[in-house]
């Protein structure tokens, strides 16, 4: 079948022409509406900058609320990140009413998104669950809400190895589930160092965790069959010469293709278990560490990651390890679902490791 397409005539390419310039001086005159909201929100509405360290926090309004709020959240992070902070980057918070769609009435009265911004390329993108809080609320609820955003951000800037290993700050999700979590990944893994931590063996729960050193030559740590896995995770999708080395490494065993293809990776990929282990983990120390657990974590991150985590729970390597593989059994028998739970985990980070931080501080 032949189809038959008429050319565009020159009257008809004028008009679409016009009609494109039509519509972007539209959206043109749009964008400028929005600066100019933006620029008399800014000069004449009241905006306010209180900065407490490197902490600033833009505010509409608020009064006293937000003052007690910052120096609320302030105290916190110093007493969870201590002398860590001295190498952060600046941390700009502010306070905006959530936008409303056509016909939804006032802004005024809805609840205030905080959103984050920072000096410098720190920070992959925005925090993951920028918090909401009523303009109304006590100084403590907006206190808190700061102090999740500031520790999303501060995650990435104080402790690099540490967000190499666990990308973002540990919500928190009650232990039981993430227990539950790990047992499901440590009875379903390919990994042979997987299998052998269900068994009981804690050097390989330390490689099953990504908790082995960083030797120039990493894939040494693992066994054959872990390379194997490895590439099965990471290679999949794999084009050209990476497909072909994927290929002669899982199909005909040859190892020196895996390792070909491991090699130079991140260290922080070439994890065995997931997320919720090492959340687990990680929560595990800081609870049982109690007061300090955090400025212990951070006070060297010059030492490998295991011996900080001992350090922060006040236990050996051994009897931390020992502690998490003993939590994930037990967690076996639980049948429940988690869904309806973790919902209740938005301000997580904030509810467990800042509220632990100012445990002694009174809420003004």
């Amino acid at each position: 079948m032949l189809l038959l397409v008429s050319p565009v005539t020159g009257q008809q390419r004028a008009a679409l022409e016009a009609r494109v310039r039509d519509l972007q001086v539209r959206v043109d005159a749009i964008g400028a509406r929005i600066r100019l909201r933006d620029s008399l929100l800014d000069a004449g509405a009241g905006w306010r900058r209180i900065t407490r360290g490197v902490l600033v926090l833009e505010v509409q309004g608020l009064r006293d609320t937000a003052e007690a709020a910052a120096d609320t959240a302030w105290a916190g992070l110093e007493a969870m990140y201590g002398d860590a902070l001295g190498h952060a980057q600046t941390i700009v918070i502010r306070a905006t009413p959530r936008v409303r769609g056509a016909g939804e009435g006032k802004v005024a009265g809805q609840p205030l998104g905080l959103s984050v911004q920072f000096t410098g390329d720190v920070m992959p993108g925005q925090p993951s669950s920028a918090p909401f809080v009523q303009p109304g609320a006590p100084a403590g609820d907006l206190a808190m809400a700061i102090g999740h955003a500031a520790s999303e951000a501060l995650w990435y800037q104080v402790d690099r190895p540490l967000a190499r290993w666990h990308p973002a700050p540990p919500l928190a999700v009650p232990e039981s589930l993430l227990a539950r979590r790990t047992f499901v990944e440590l009875v379903t893994s390919d990994f042979r160092s997987v299998a052998s931590c269900l068994g009981g063996g804690l050097e390989d729960c330390r490689r099953a965790l990504g908790l082995v050193a960083e030797p120039a030559d990493l894939v040494g740590q693992y066994a054959p069959e872990d390379r194997q896995a490895f590439v099965r995770r990471l290679e999949q999708g794999a084009v050209g010469e990476r497909a072909g080395l994927a290929g002669q490494c899982l199909q005909l065993g040859q190892q020196e293709a895996c390792d070909a293809l491991l090699r130079g990776r991140d260290w922080g990929t070439l994890v065995p278990l997931g997320e919720s282990p090492r959340q687990l983990l990680l929560a595990m120390a800081l609870r049982a560490g109690g007061p300090g657990a955090m400025a212990r974590l951070l006070a060297r991150p010059d030492r490998p990651l295991l011996a900080r985590l001992a350090d922060a729970a006040r236990l050996s390597e051994d009897a931390l390890l020992g502690r998490w593989l003993q939590q994930a059994r037990r967690s076996r028998a639980a049948g429940h679902d988690d869904t309806p739970r973790l919902a209740l985990a938005a301000f997580g980070w904030s509810a467990f490791l800042f509220g632990l931080a100012v445990r002694t501080f009174r809420w003004r």
